[in-house]
């Protein structure tokens, strides 16, 4: 079973980050990521997709989607 985590505003304090590693039990290097940004032509210079991006990235996840 697959399990989903929304935040409107991701890792922005180090407890939810922590809680949210304490959830997973699997290997974080073979779990996927997908960040749901808005439908704006310029979502890929979203500065809160970068900055989760960057936060999964140091968590240790490697495959994004």
């Amino acid at each position: 079973m697959s399990s989903v985590l929304l935040t409107s505003g991701g890792f922005n304090t180090e407890d939810i980050k922590n809680q949210f590693l304490d959830f997973i039990d699997r290997d974080i290097s073979q779990l996927k990521v997908t960040i749901i940004t808005t439908g704006s032509p310029m979502k890929e210079k979203n500065r809160y997709a970068q900055r989760a991006m960057q936060d999964f990235e140091d968590m240790g996840f490697q495959h994004k989607v």
